[in-house]
């Protein structure tokens, strides 16, 4: 993997963990029914944090 592939998985990792904060703390003064959406989006980031992580492990990806 080239650095700058890296370099962007980790952006987008480290941009997707600061949503995920960001929405717990809206979470706590929603209204229910927009709850479900934030939790929806929650979902969203750790999957795509997550994603990025597989991306970045592995023997052929030496930049972490």
């Amino acid at each position: 993997m080239r650095y700058a592939e890296a370099a962007l998985l980790r952006a987008i990792k480290t941009k997707a963990d600061h949503r995920r904060g960001t929405l717990a703390a809206d979470l706590v003064d929603a209204v229910q029914d927009d709850k479900e959406a934030i939790l929806a989006e929650m979902d969203f980031d750790a999957w795509l944090a997550n994603a990025c992580q597989d991306c970045m492990e592995g023997p052929n990806r030496p930049y972490i």
